[in-house]
């Protein structure tokens, strides 16, 4: 009678199949952590060019509408050139000859002729810089806004300065006192980020643009019909209109 010898099949021991376990998670959170740093740098990647992107446009905008601008002598109450400079965040108003890639022009149709405002608002404690514009001559009801456009979030500073005569000489001012005058030039600057729980710190970015305006008004006797020319008014600092928003 012939004898076999019994063989055991092969098989995995439960410290082989732990092992293998084990080794498998480390790669899947290898894995992971890499996937994750990539999604992360890539939103972050996003989210600057995004910053960036809307800090272009807000100047840009900020730009065209001062290369716009008109101002009239002969009904100088309309045209007012109106400025706040006395803190960190400028205040600017003036009445524009838009083109129709402004943005909100789609919403006043053949009205190009309108009073833009440039202001920085306060929204959720995020600091905001808002464009508001209407129809030069359309006033506005109780209660209704102005058509504001949101242009940049998390500004820092907005800042003007105007090219303008002094007492030794023509020099950069950090204020336009008259509303009757368009400033020659205005040098513009737009600080984002870098202020946290309402500390100060430095900006994470700042846009600067030195932009030059059609400064010179037009005179009375061209709006006016022929046989009813009148003067124009010399502009000199005796008639220049005091700007109501400085103290």
């Amino acid at each position: 009678m012939r004898i076999t010898k019994r063989t055991t099949p092969f098989a995995f021991t439960l410290v082989e199949i732990l092992l293998s376990v084990g080794i498998l998670g480390m790669i899947m959170v290898a894995i992971y952590t890499s996937w994750n740093s990539i999604l992360r740098g890539s939103k972050a990647g996003l989210d600057a060019a995004a910053e960036a992107q809307r800090a272009r446009i807000a100047m840009s905008t900020v730009e065209s509408a001062l290369e716009s601008i008109q101002m009239f002598e002969g009904s100088i109450k309309y045209y007012s050139f109106i400025t706040d400079t006395s803190s960190d965040f400028a205040y600017l108003s003036f009445v524009a000859h838009l083109p129709a890639s402004f943005p909100g022009s789609g919403l006043f149709g053949d009205q190009v002729m309108r009073r833009v405002t440039f202001s920085v608002e306060t929204t959720n404690s995020q600091r905001q810089l808002v464009l508001r514009q209407m129809p030069m001559l359309q006033p506005l009801e109780k209660g209704e806004e102005a058509y504001p456009i949101v242009l940049a979030r998390d500004v820092n500073q907005f800042l003007l300065e105007f090219w303008a005569p002094t007492s030794k000489g023509w020099e950069w001012t950090s204020e336009w006192l008259y509303t009757n005058q368009i400033p020659k030039r205005v040098r513009v600057a737009l600080a984002f980020g870098g202020k946290k729980d309402n500390v100060s710190s430095k900006a994470d970015e700042v846009v600067f643009r030195d932009i030059a305006l059609p400064a010179m008004t037009v005179p009375r006797e061209w709006q006016m019909p022929v046989g009813n020319v009148l003067t124009p008014i010399q502009n000199t600092r005796t008639n220049l209109t005091p700007n109501p928003r400085v103290r």
